[in-house]
């Protein structure tokens, strides 16, 4: 069996099982009162959240985790992990090629029977260095706190086209496989601008995204020069729920940047947005 070592505990992520655990419970503690606890009690179909180191853009994810975290009533089968590819390496559509992931909260199977029946390439090297699936890893390992199996799907190529022909892919395979998905997917918003720009441009594309425009988010990315890493990962999930829901709902969980409680000239956006039925 391949397992995937993890290549960015210790930076993004605390490297060891107790330290890791304990910043999350940190994270938790600190935007508990925050959280719409509420969202636990609709369908949830899946979220689009940051791949930021935990320091920067944990408060953000662990909205969008706490309320999987309070849904007693389902039990995912598989997570489709949807990720920019930053490094440029492998396919420009790739399945990760191992046959587990780890983490310092132990390890996860790839779902071998759906990545079968997405026929989809598949490579290591997509993965190996790429961040933004596995920072999301630790966070299903605490908060879902039963067994899942993931599918890590990187994306080099971003573009409407391609992001509809996987979600329509991946519901294709579930028609016949009929798996309880949670569809996550990862991506910063604004990179290295000012707090009141990047805010600015990026309001403009969440209200496309609350409104499921495919093609107005790609439009509003390009129109704005926004520089959001995880365009085509967006684009799969906004259709996906478009096609699978008759009455899909989106909200805004949390909006923040890397600065938290300190000033700066040049920061990175995070948005945690939930996409559900009732």
């Amino acid at each position: 069996m391949k397992t995937r070592e993890p290549r960015v505990s210790g930076t993004f992520y605390p490297s060891s099982q107790e330290e890791l655990s304990h910043k999350l419970e940190e994270l938790l503690i600190e935007e508990k009162e925050k959280i719409d606890l509420e969202l636990a009690n609709k369908t949830i179909i899946g979220g689009i959240v940051p791949h930021a180191g935990y320091q920067y853009s944990g408060c953000e994810s662990i909205h969008f985790y706490e309320i999987l975290h309070q849904d007693f009533q389902v039990f995912f089968d598989t997570v489709i992990i949807l990720n920019p590819n930053h490094h440029g390496y492998g396919p420009e559509i790739a399945i990760d090629g191992n046959d587990s992931w780890k983490t310092p909260l132990g390890t996860v199977m790839l779902d071998t029977e759906f990545i079968n029946g997405l026929a989809m390439p598949r490579s290591t090297e997509a993965h190996d260095y790429e961040h933004s699936g596995e920072v999301q890893l630790p966070f299903l390992q605490k908060f879902l706190e039963y067994e899942i199996k993931i599918v890590p799907i990187s994306y080099l190529r971003q573009d409407p086209e391609k992001s509809i022909e996987i979600a329509e892919r991946i519901i294709e395979i579930n028609k016949v496989q009929k798996k309880n998905l949670l569809i996550i997917a990862s991506s910063d918003f604004s990179h290295y601008v000012s707090p009141d720009i990047g805010e600015r441009k990026d309001r403009i594309i969440i209200e496309k995204i609350l409104s499921l425009d495919v093609e107005g988010v790609f439009n509003e990315i390009n129109n704005l020069n926004a520089s959001v890493c995880g365009c085509g990962p967006i684009m799969t999930l906004m259709h996906y729920v478009s096609k699978i829901s008759e009455d899909p709902k989106v909200k805004l969980l949390c909006f923040g940047n890397s600065a938290k409680s300190k000033l700066a000239t040049e920061v990175v956006d995070y948005a945690s947005i939930i996409f559900y039925e009732n």
